[in-house]
């Protein structure tokens, strides 16, 4: 899960929302489904552009078709005009005209408690979860309860999304089956999850960040032992 870092609405939300008429001191038909699909459009693509083109759950590549405006809080939790608010809006992975229910992501959410779930807008997020070399995930600490119930309900243990990981894996941190050099291992540790020319992150970036690390101490631990050997040896 990538860090999202909240911009301000965009004007045209904010001037949709304040034109909207007042009875009893309180604003009416500026629910979500009030909202002119041009807004929508407006508020998908600074999400887009704010989150570098990921999914806000599963690190997949999105753009605007591949792509729906999520609700962190649920719409039917949603009060006091919740539901547009902007800090409450995402952009996830499938689009709005996806027929077939993804079997992980905001999909298989099925409009669950924001509060069980790990938030993209906590800047601890990214330290929640470690993937291996592999793709698969898990949750740091084993105590850490939301964690492990993010994975659960976003099902991000999923076997086709664990693949996707994998192969991202595999096209970033190996050549003809072998790591990369360590230096470039480090390097992409160091580098890989800063936005390109575009503003884009890459695909999964922060899964191919922790698994460059653990192949980093993959290969500081094998040093050692070969060290350790090579020390026993000369003292025979």
């Amino acid at each position: 899960m990538k860090y999202i870092s909240k911009a301000s609405p965009p004007a045209e939300l904010q001037r949709w929302f304040d034109q909207q008429p007042v009875e009893e001191g309180r604003r009416i038909n500026c629910g979500y489904k009030q909202m002119p699909s041009e807004v929508k459009a407006i508020v998908k693509q600074r999400l887009l552009d704010e989150q570098g083109r990921l999914c806000c759950y599963t690190g997949r590549r999105i753009d605007e078709q591949s792509s729906h405006i999520e609700h962190f809080k649920p719409q039917s939790r949603c009060a006091n005009h919740e539901d547009v608010d902007y800090n409450n809006l995402l952009a996830a992975f499938p689009g709005d005209n996806e027929k077939r229910k993804c079997p992980y992501g905001a999909h298989a959410r099925d409009n669950c408690d924001e509060s069980l779930l790990v938030s993209p807008l906590h800047p601890s997020c990214e330290n929640s979860f470690r993937f291996s070399e592999y793709g698969i995930i898990q949750a740091v600490d084993n105590s850490n309860q939301r964690a492990q119930e993010t994975i659960n309900r976003l099902r991000l243990h999923d076997q086709s999304l664990t693949e996707l990981r994998r192969q991202a894996i595999e096209s970033a941190l190996y050549r003809k089956k072998q790591p990369i050099s360590p230096a470039q291992l480090k390097s992409i540790a160091e580098q890989y999850c800063l936005r390109d020319k575009s503003g884009n992150f890459f695909p999964f970036c922060y899964v191919i960040v922790h698994a460059a690390q653990e192949l980093i101490r993959k290969a500081e631990r094998a040093r050692k032992r070969k060290q350790a050997i090579r020390s026993q040896d000369s003292k025979k």
